[in-house]
């Protein structure tokens, strides 16, 4: 019996939707302002897939397009099949819902036509009911009309061709589900079922909402969430049967660098409701599963991965940067000729730049070019697009090559795009020769190489660290373009081959892995408590792609509660060498109730050492962070310095008995809110106004838990203090321009 493995593809497919027409399964993502855009992709067993074709094969429906707009574009697009047309509905923020058809989804699709032209409508999904009457439901963009967290239906032609009726607001999600978006609509049971996000991409969740009146009113449920999987915010996708009748969920997870990559869920109803994934303590709401039996018992199948080129046409990897023009290419004996387009912008806003999806976390590019039909001042070379981009290309300026390094931290238009000379040819050097340029990717640092002769390599520059595009993750490919005046001249290509590394071939750190013991102050949380939010669920935006969370925590335990609960025991049962420890305990340690409570230099130093030394037995490396500090005042607005005693203290002293890295949280979270002051701290806590969140209508006052804006900004010191303890410890961490910059967006 095959098994499949999350995710099934790690690839940019962002806001994916799918089909099922007969055995073969079909599916759609957002494209954003790339083009060929709208993507079709084909699989029979629901795991492999493949590229077949785009529905906009040369240009977007708008000429603004015809040079890049980053983040613009495509955005989340619903795919169907209905009486032997399939439609492929998709919004464009600033400009309406556009739809596009065909009955061959291997051949043509039609010119899209415009079903509203209105900005700020997204996310629409059609849906034809038993009597033949069509709808469609959508969701807001805020950043285009004002507000979002809303769902709206309205009725529209059978033909999807016109809007026949007035727009109905079906879900407010305002207070429940906030960020509501991606909604996709399905009938199952007399129910009409809507499965939507919330909760945004990041730390979201899976909600769906169903009722026997398509006009609703609507109840809701989340049905799938994060929980303990490494799963961050499982966001929009589609239900979906298989031949065999069992139900199927795909999702997107969002993965820095890579972009929006695709997860496969098992699906069940229960009780006239869908539970995604495997449920842990909720028996109606799921988490993703890491691996999982292939459905219909399937076999695996490889996946078609296309050359460079397809005779006499470019392979399907490949998009443009903006709307397509015949004279920037043409394909013969083999190669391909870019022509050197003039321009006098930054790299990042090529029209030409021709650009295909990082494919995995460690791979290297290589692409070997002939630089003779270059002419004075053409600039060609290889690119690597996000929103931190580089690029290294070869000038053409006199009797030379010069070797230029382009790259900027930030694709808006404010942010400088720098450029550094890293050597020169002598065009007699390279006469007759092909010069092969080689970038080597580990998870988001790029290192640059060239090669005369495809064997031996020179390193360009020193490494680069790429952050994802606007919605997208990073993309790779050649480009050639013109500075000034005079002729222009062509880049050939005649080789472009992508190649996975392995680890121990790129020299750099392999998958790490954080087990976190600890309270409510560190726990997931659900949309059920929302808007209260852990310090593990933050942690994750500081640290690197490949750093792993594994949260244990738990509301209301002490050392221990957490022992004898069995907490513990699954943290030995899952440790391994190599792991990191991370222990936070001390606030339900000092309430004595004949539970949880301990004495300082007792039961808690003793459990403390504990974890310490199994961690360290295990070849695992433990830290220590001592309890946030909970949010005191006094009446003269003096901050309590001591709100956990000797428990502080007692931690402090383990640390330095048995040499144990620690974070002092206790103290950097204490000099922070005691700098934000009585009434600015009050916007990291629980401190809630009454009618403001549904799951506390009479509000809270709450100085221990944290809201998402707490949770982020103490997470940023956790982060810190990896970063001051040095060594591995500090390589967990993402660069400190990124942890910082995150957390001073959230304290304002």
């Amino acid at each position: 019996m095959d098994l499949y493995q999350n995710p099934i593809l790690a690839e940019d497919y962002s806001d994916p939707d799918v089909i099922r027409v007969g055995d073969d399964y079909f599916l759609t993502a957002s494209s954003f302002c790339n083009v060929p855009g709208l993507p079709v992709l084909h699989s029979k067993n629901l795991v492999d897939w493949s590229v077949i074709n785009y529905a906009l094969k040369k240009e977007l429906p708008d000429k603004r397009y015809d040079t890049p707009q980053h983040g613009c574009g495509v955005w989340a697009p619903a795919i169907r099949y209905h009486e032997g047309v399939y439609y492929i509905f998709f919004p464009m923020p600033d400009e309406g819902i556009f739809v596009t058809k065909t009955t061959d989804p291997w051949g043509e699709w039609s010119e899209p036509i415009c079903l509203k032209e209105i900005a700020g409508w997204i996310d629409p999904c059609p849906f034809w009911d038993e009597d033949g009457r069509a709808y469609m439901v959508h969701a807001f963009a805020k950043s285009r009309i004002g507000f979002k967290s809303k769902l709206q239906m309205v009725e529209i032609s059978p033909e999807c061709d016109k809007i026949i009726g007035e727009p109905v607001m079906v879900f407010d999600g305002t207070e429940t589900q906030p960020t509501i978006e991606g909604p996709k609509l399905y009938k199952r049971n007399g129910y009409y079922y809507i499965f939507a996000p919330a909760g945004g991409v990041q730390f979201g969740w899976q909600t769906v909402l169903r009722s026997t009146n398509i006009w609703g009113p609507y109840e809701e449920r989340i049905v799938m969430r994060q929980g303990n999987s490494n799963t961050n915010g499982p966001h929009q996708g589609a239900w979906i049967d298989d031949t065999e009748g069992v139900d199927w969920f795909y999702h997107f997870q969002e993965a820095d660098v890579l972009g929006r990559i695709l997860h496969l869920q098992p699906m069940v109803w229960k009780n006239d409701w869908p539970v995604i994934g495997i449920p842990e303590d909720d028996p109606d709401c799921g988490s993703s599963v890491h691996s999982y039996q292939m459905p219909c018992d399937g076999k695996r199948v490889a996946p078609v991965r296309y050359d460079f080129l397809q005779g006499d046409k470019l392979s399907l990897q490949w998009q443009w940067n903006a709307n397509i023009k015949e004279n920037w290419y043409r394909v013969e004996n083999g190669s391909l000729s870019l022509s050197a387009v003039p321009f006098s912008g930054k790299i990042c806003d090529v029209p030409n730049l021709l650009l295909q999806k990082w494919p995995m976390n460690r791979f290297y590019m290589t692409q070997v070019m002939n630089l003779e039909q270059l002419q004075e001042g053409d600039y060609a070379g290889l690119v690597c697009l996000g929103d931190h981009y580089c690029a290294v290309g070869f000038q053409r300026k006199g009797s030379e090559y010069e070797i230029l390094y382009r790259s900027a931290k930030g694709a808006k238009p404010e942010a400088e795009e720098s450029c550094e000379c890293l050597g020169s040819l002598e065009v007699s050097q390279v006469s007759g020769k092909d010069i092969t340029l080689k970038i080597s990717v580990e998870y988001n640092m790029i290192q640059y190489y060239y090669s005369l002769d495809e064997e031996t390599f020179a390193k360009l520059g020193d490494s680069w660290k790429a952050t994802p595009g606007r919605w997208v993750g990073v993309k790779s490919g050649p480009f050639a373009i013109h500075y000034g005046e005079g002729n222009c001249g062509e880049l050939i290509v005649k080789d472009f081959v992508v190649k996975e590394a392995e680890p121990a071939s790129l020299g750099t750190e392999s998958a790490k892995r954080i087990l976190w013991a600890g309270d409510s102050t560190v726990q997931y949380n659900s949309s059920k408590t929302y808007p209260q939010t852990g310090i593990g669920q933050a942690l994750p935006i500081y640290l690197r792609p490949h750093v792993q969370v594994l949260n244990y925590a738990k509301n209301g335990r002490s050392t221990r509660s957490f022992i004898e609960e069995g907490r513990w025991a699954l943290i030995e049962k899952e440790l391994k060498a190599g792991d990191f420890l991370f222990v936070q305990f001390g606030h339900n340690d000092e309430k004595l109730d004949g539970v949880r409570g301990t004495m300082p230099y007792g039961d808690y130093y003793h459990n403390l050492k504990k974890f310490v030394d199994f961690a360290r037995s295990k070849g695992a490396y433990p830290v220590l962070i001592t309890p946030l500090s909970r949010r005191l005042f006094d009446e003269e607005g003096k901050l309590n310095n001591h709100s956990h005693g000797e428990y502080y203290e007692a931690a402090v002293k383990l640390a330095a008995d048995e040499k144990v890295p620690m974070v002092d949280l206790t103290k950097k979270s204490f000099e922070l809110i005691k700098a934000l002051g009585d009434d600015s701290s009050k916007s990291l806590f629980m401190h809630l106004k009454p009618d403001t969140y549904k799951n506390y209508p009479e509000g809270k006052t709450d100085n221990t838990h944290l809201q998402y804006a707490g949770a982020v900004a103490f997470a940023g010191l956790i982060a810190e203090g990896l970063e001051e303890l040095g060594g591995i410890y500090a390589e967990l961490v993402a660069e400190e321009d990124w942890w910082e910059e995150t957390q001073m967006k959230v304290l304002g």
